[in-house]
């Protein structure tokens, strides 16, 4: 599917919409992408250091064509393709131009400019690494303090002794 995405992308690049190596290349990735999403409603590819998971599950980095393919996915900064239930030929061929058409200098997020083209069910992102050596401080699994401020406590008395002592006070007795 991947190597789908990018032979597509390059002959929108190449040919006019309608022509029919770009309508045979688009019948089969759509084909393709059909049969996934009948057995599961999204279809993740995400490229995680140069390897490629199909709803994670690896795939390895053994094929020289995919390598290829990774490598422009990545020069274009795109590392996850997601293509959910409802994408048809029109989406998957806007997703095509724009993937030949996108440059590193735009400003507008690319959710943006994929909904301006009219592409609902395609996502395509950057995974970013994370690092997670660092630590934070451990917070408590309850408040610590008062949780109610402004309510005076009256020091070492038990509930029996705070009922008493709000008696004291309403008879003017301490």
């Amino acid at each position: 599917m991947l190597k789908g995405f990018a032979s597509l992308r390059r002959l929108a690049g190449t040919y006019p919409a309608g022509h029919p190596m770009l309508t045979q290349k688009l019948k089969e990735l759509e084909d393709l992408i059909q049969l996934h999403l009948k057995i599961d409603p999204t279809l993740r590819i995400d490229i995680i250091r140069g390897d490629v998971f199909l709803d994670g599950v690896s795939f390895g980095r053994d094929d020289p064509a995919s390598a290829q393919v990774v490598r422009e996915l990545s020069d274009l900064g795109i590392d996850s393709i997601h293509v959910r239930d409802g994408v048809g030929r029109d989406e998957l061929l806007a997703t095509a131009e724009f993937l030949w058409q996108i440059k590193d200098t735009h400003t507008e997020p690319v959710e943006e400019q994929l909904a301006r083209r009219n592409i609902r069910h395609v996502s395509l992102g950057k995974i970013v690494a994370l690092d997670t050596r660092w630590s934070s401080r451990q917070w408590p699994d309850a408040p610590t303090g008062d949780a109610r401020p402004g309510v005076r406590r009256v020091a070492g008395a038990g509930a029996g002794d705070l009922r008493q002592h709000g008696r004291r006070q309403e008879t003017g007795s301490s």
